[in-house]
């Protein structure tokens, strides 16, 4: 199977005609550099590095058959959702695959969340994933599935920090009985200041509150590379990966 996904035009942003012009002239005057235009932030909820992190991820619980469904805590109009159900559907298409959301903001959409999200499995020919609409509150943990092989957590709203800071807690307490020994958890946006990388902290209360609710479970977090936007992982211990 292969990933050609990751680069899947549905996620990036046109390049328009001043960005050409641009590149055009970096060129001419030899600058080994390429122009990328900076993601959409209303619309473009991953990078390409955060989808080939993810591609590794996923891949890596289906290879060493770590048992349980996939979740995905945030899932927006189901771009990246749509993305991880083709990991599933070359590997191992009877997995269910749970998705979350209010499905109440829009953010610059023309249309309604949950539409776009049908809409985007529609297109990829996937099947229809287990939609769990409403407010975190009242679908945690009553929906979630009772064994979680892999999850990503998305809140990012911009809600006050002690709000979201609360729903990460409230997400991550509710996941973690539930993962398999060797599940693997991703939480978006979570950066590492100290890491060097130079992705945006758009969040910097967030990596505090993942931290402090792994610690008694002697995990710690890893922060990942991902370009403009970040995010992090961390895997339950027990499993045959290391």
């Amino acid at each position: 199977m292969h990933n050609f996904q990751i680069c899947d035009p549905v996620f990036e942003r046109p390049v328009g005609r001043k960005h050409r012009a641009l590149a055009g002239l970096a060129r001419l005057l030899g600058v080994q550099a390429e122009l990328v235009p900076l993601p959409d932030q209303t619309t473009q909820m991953s990078t390409a590095e955060q989808r080939i992190n993810l591609w590794h991820l996923a891949e890596q619980v289906l290879a060493y058959g770590v048992p349980g469904d996939f979740v995905d805590l945030g899932c927006f109009d189901g771009r990246t959702s749509a993305f991880i159900a083709s990991i599933l559907a070359g590997h191992d298409p009877a997995r269910a695959f749970h998705l979350y959301d209010s499905f109440e903001h829009n953010l610059g959409l023309f249309t309604n969340t949950r539409e776009a999200l049908l809409a985007h499995f529609q297109t990829r020919q996937l099947p229809v994933p287990v939609i769990h609409a409403g407010r975190f509150e009242t679908t945690l943990p009553a929906e979630l599935p009772p064994t979680i092989a892999f999850a990503q957590i998305d809140c990012g709203i911009g809600a006050p920090p002690e709000f979201h800071a609360a729903l990460i807690t409230r997400c991550l307490g509710h996941v973690w009985p539930r993962l398999s020994p060797g599940a693997v958890c991703v939480v978006q946006d979570y950066h590492d200041p100290t890491s060097g990388s130079a992705s945006e902290n758009f969040y910097p209360f967030l990596k505090a509150t993942v931290d402090a609710f792994l610690a008694p479970h002697g995990v710690g977090a890893v922060a990942l590379y991902s370009g403009k936007y970040s995010h992090g992982f961390f895997r339950k211990p027990g499993g045959r990966v290391a």
